[in-house]
């Protein structure tokens, strides 16, 4: 049995519907990394807009960021989920959540009306809560907000966090605990986020440019992306996309430190291939994880390499996006999804942003460049790492 990904609901720094992405994105080959002034510093960040978010309050203690970007995407795949309750009871569909953060900024909130002298101040902190810092709030947040009563879970394994969500979505579904799930990731950039980001000196103040010799960092982006998985088609949906396969693994090198021999990399690259039943042949586009840090192009470069991939079209959509952290994983597959769904009838290959200038001291890859589109678009691959040397790779594609 092969998982369905029935349908994406997505918002980010430039868009907040699949098809408005699509357009930004693959057509107008545009980019929403902006300058932004935070921390008395200027980044390049993805921020979504404030306007786009879900604009009444949530019930206490859901009312922050992380739960309304979510919700703003999810409410794009309402209707799937309803059906799909009708069809399976409310008790049959799952929810997994990836994600690196919540109640950080209401944490801070909190901690700063306490230091204030004001007992006006220290009194409106009243509300806070302890729970209100758990990472499991947005999966239970969605399970209530869609009355569903399936399997909940929550996972947080820094940028690797939704990719597998998807993972164990799939699980769920092979091992009949669901009937759908509805899996994805949402993650912030709160002050805390790119403070920590910023010590580690992995930002890059300027746009970033993964690959290039000139490479400074990653930009930080933020925003969310949630699929609807089925073991079957329960709806006339004209995009039925395969989770073909998935895998994961971990080789623990170091505490935030890629293996830049990217064995362990390609090894769970190879898995992934070998649990799709395909060959390094088959797949025509990769979705790399390209943050522009020294060492993550040094290492992904030489999985590639080592797959025997590099002649595969590939690019990181990190370029237009900034870094999603624990959504990147679902936000990445969702740029997969997008490029074999019927959106793109010219089969336009996701862009590549850099200043053209690749890292002669890099293993070889074939970034996209300009407007580029593919003679053949049946399966894509998406690469996630993080901390702690944790690797996933899916692919999706078509019967």
């Amino acid at each position: 049995m092969q998982s369905i990904l029935l349908d994406v609901g997505l918002i980010n720094c430039m868009a907040r519907t699949k098809a408005d992405f699509y357009n930004a994105y693959f057509v107008e080959q545009k980019s929403g990394l902006r300058p932004c002034s935070k921390l008395d510093s200027v980044f390049s960040l993805g921020l979504v807009p404030t306007d786009w978010y879900v604009h009444e309050a949530l019930p206490h203690p859901y009312n922050n960021r992380i739960n309304k970007l979510a919700l703003c995407a999810c409410r794009q795949i309402e209707p799937l989920v309803h059906l799909a309750k009708q069809k399976y009871g409310a008790e049959r569909i799952g929810i997994v959540v990836g994600t690196t953060d919540n109640g950080s900024e209401e944490t801070n909130e909190f901690l700063s009306g306490l230091m204030n002298n004001s007992t006006e101040e220290k009194a409106e902190v009243g509300t806070y809560r302890l729970n209100m810092q758990c990472l499991s709030l947005c999966a239970e947040y969605l399970s209530s907000f869609f009355g569903i009563t399936g399997f909940n879970s929550t996972i947080s394994t820094a940028c690797t966090s939704s990719a597998h969500a998807i993972s164990r979505a799939d699980e769920l579904l092979k091992s009949d605990v669901c009937d759908a799930v509805i899996a994805g990731g949402v993650d912030i950039v709160s002050d805390v986020v790119l403070a920590g980001f910023s010590s580690l000196e992995a930002v890059d103040a300027n746009t970033t440019i993964p690959f290039s010799k000139n490479r400074r960092g990653i930009n930080l982006g933020e925003g969310a992306a949630f699929f609807v998985m089925a073991k079957e088609n329960f709806t006339d949906a004209k995009d039925t996309i395969f989770l073909k396969g998935a895998s994961d693994n971990a080789d623990a090198f170091h505490m935030t430190s890629p293996d830049v021999s990217g064995i362990a990399a390609a090894e769970c690259i190879q898995t992934a291939l070998q649990r799709a039943y395909l060959s390094v042949s088959d797949i025509d586009y990769i979705n790399l994880h390209g943050t522009g840090t020294d060492l993550n192009d040094r290492m992904e470069s030489r999985a590639v390499n080592l797959i025997e991939a590099s002649a595969i079209p590939c690019s990181s959509s990190k370029t237009a996006l900034g870094h999603t952290l624990g959504a990147a994983g679902a936000m990445e597959l969702a740029v997969c999804y997008l490029a074999l769904s019927e959106l793109n009838q010219q089969r336009i290959l996701p862009p590549h942003f850099y200043d053209g200038i690749y890292d002669p001291e890099l293993p070889p890859i074939r970034l996209v460049s300009d407007k580029t589109t593919a003679e053949r678009l049946n399966a894509v691959m998406s690469f996630s790492f993080a901390f702690g040397g944790n690797n996933a790779c899916l692919i999706i594609g078509r019967n």
